[in-house]
């Protein structure tokens, strides 16, 4: 009988709102602003603030308006550009609304707070440029939001300015913890682009106190910053980058500059961060730079939740991918089959780097590095990192000695999964190089596949530690290529092994590895990265009868376990590994229809 298990891969989460990613027509009452006879106002400042009784405004900016800083109050209005003039009616391109020469934010919203009231400011069809910030220290170098305002950017570019806090955006909302239902929020759409801006604190946006910030089809990229979140710094908001259907859409190619900065791509302190896949594309966070955390740095209890997402090709000198201090880290695929943009590699943490020297202790974690805190990877293809020293060239995981056991243990929880090709970079291979490393910390690794890593002693590393913390190992391939199997580091703990693939017999993990067998794992294509069993001898050889869950759904979004109708199970249905066999078209054609 065919089981789908798709309600235990996520944890409870945050409450959250989907939202509609198209704004909605121009309405309100025609203004125009420009330089020709035929517009009604010279400046944007002057456009907005008259005809107060007006409940809705519709503004018009033509090409032609002049360079210079404006003032937004605190009303509904739609200011929409790409008119040559003010008796334009067919719009094409941008109207570019330029600050050099000033010393503000080109825009600045401001409003005051009263019970639950909200303005819309829809921003179409802009290039917004040119400016320095305002305020001491310096905020929002192109557009300042202060205040309750529910600002939509639609096809609109935010570029070429600079600030302290937020060279493109920044975005203030009232002080607390970050919620889903706040009163300011940012949210991008429709092609938008926020890009070559540079601030010390959040080079695309800076985020603080209470407020939101979504961001559909759009781009937050090639930005600059010193200290910390090239793409977006938050302090106490909440995040969420929903699925990216266009190329070089996401938090893409974001740079530090300044020593010891954090958080190439996002930077969350105290904050939650949604990054949501879905049927068509991924919410993207790659290819960005820091020194701690190139894709992603939290800290102070912050919460990450990677849903059929994609951090790759990041580069820190700790945590390539993620870097989480004190926090919870959620990496996971929640979808089945082709559901899930039409991909295997669904839930993806691949091909990031750290660069930290061996003889750097807190270096490492070439994909994820986590000190204390929960981390929980599931369904997840977590391939070619690369840790240059050796230390969790895949996961590194240190300090989380957690409270409890099994499904409730902290530390790290690495279920259902790939682990493939993760390497050191070449080079002397030390003593303490291993795959995914346990520093005195707690944690389970169930059914996944490790296969193809390079440069490694120990696939699963437990250092020396004067206290022991429990490690389960069990349903997992540890295939010959990759080294050895799951051991420990000198007196360190050594994992309770069961039920696994191991391809070594003489160490203390092997002895003690119960139901447990050596069958050289058949894949159906290893050399080309493709790791489902194409043999028989790890089908249906496991049950669920450990002391934490199995792995709802297979890596490739198949329900686990799949009973083979042609294989006589050997202690259960489960597959070994992160991979379960199934039909082809149980996965990819019906997609569980």
């Amino acid at each position: 009988m065919n089981k789908i298990y798709l309600s235990l891969i996520l944890l409870a989460t945050p409450a959250f709102a989907a939202a509609n990613s198209q704004t909605n027509e121009p309405t309100g009452t025609l203004i125009t602003v420009g330089s020709d006879a035929a517009c009604n106002y010279s400046n944007l400042t002057a456009a907005t603030f008259a005809n107060g009784a007006i409940p809705n405004i519709y503004v018009r900016v033509a090409k032609n308006v002049a360079p210079r800083l404006d003032l937004l109050p605190g009303r509904n209005m739609t200011i929409e550009g790409g008119y040559d003039t003010c008796s334009d009616t067919t719009p094409s391109g941008r109207t570019t609304l330029n600050g050099t020469g000033g010393s503000g934010s080109v825009l600045f919203a401001t409003a005051s707070y009263s019970g639950s009231t909200t303005y819309d400011v829809i921003l179409k069809d802009l290039q917004i440029s040119g400016g320095l910030g305002s305020g001491t220290p310096r905020r929002g170098g192109g557009i300042t939001i202060n205040g309750p305002f529910m600002v939509y950017l639609s096809n609109t570019v935010v570029r070429d300015n600079s600030s302290t806090y937020g060279g493109g955006v920044y975005i203030k909302g009232l002080a607390g913890n970050a919620a889903a239902s706040e009163l300011s929020q940012l949210v991008l759409s429709n092609n938008s682009y926020i890009g070559n801006n540079s601030a010390d604190f959040g080079g695309g946006v800076a985020c603080e106190d209470k407020a939101n910030v979504r961001s559909y089809d759009s781009s937050i990229s090639n930005n600059q910053f010193a200290q910390a979140g090239g793409g977006i710094y938050s302090l106490g908001c909440y995040l969420t980058l929903y699925e990216h259907t266009g190329l070089f859409q996401g938090i893409l190619f974001n740079t530090g500059s300044g020593i010891l900065n954090a958080g190439g791509g996002i930077y969350a302190d105290s904050s939650i961060v949604f990054l949501r896949g879905g049927r068509i594309g991924k919410g993207e966070v790659s290819a960005n730079t820091a020194d701690l955390g190139g894709g992603i740095y939290l800290r102070n209890n912050s919460q990450l939740y990677a849903y059929d997402a994609s951090i790759k090709l990041n580069t820190a000198i700790a945590g390539g991918g993620v870097y989480a201090e004190n926090s919870t880290t959620v990496i996971a695929r929640t979808k089945t089959g082709a559901n899930c943009h039409n991909e295997t590699r669904c839930s993806v943490l691949s091909d990031n780097r750290a660069t930290a020297p061996g003889s750097n202790a807190g270096g490492g974690g070439g994909g994820l590095f986590a000190s204390g805190g929960t981390t929980r990877i599931s369904g997840t293809f977590i391939e070619r990192n690369q840790a240059d020293g050796g230390r969790g060239m895949a996961v590194r995981v240190i300090n989380a000695g957690g409270t409890n056991s099994g499904f409730d243990q902290n530390g790290l929880r690495l279920l259902g999964s790939v682990v493939a090709s993760n390497t050191n970079g070449g080079g002397t291979v030390a003593d303490y190089a291993s795959i995914v490393e346990f520093k005195t910390s707690s944690g389970a690794a169930g059914f996944n596949t490790f296969a193809r890593n390079r440069n490694v002693f120990n696939i699963i590393y437990t250092p020396s530690t004067g206290t022991f913390y429990g490690i389960d190992v069990y349903g997992s391939i540890f295939d010959a290529t990759s080294g050895n199997a799951a051991g420990p580091g000198a007196n360190g703990p050594v994992p309770l092994g069961d039920c696994n693939r191991l391809h070594e017999s003489t160490s203390t993990f092997a002895t003690n590895s119960t139901r447990s067998n050596g069958f050289i794992p058949q894949f159906v294509d290893a050399v080309n990265d493709d790791y489902r069993l194409g043999g028989l001898n790890l089908v249906d050889w496991c049950d669920e009868s450990f002391n934490v869950l199995a792995s709802a759904l297979s890596a490739d979004g198949g329900p686990r376990p799949y009973d083979d109708p042609g294989i006589t199970a050997e202690f259960g249905n489960y597959d070994l590994g992160g991979l379960e066999r199934h039909p082809l078209d149980l996965i990819f054609r019906n997609g569980f229809d």
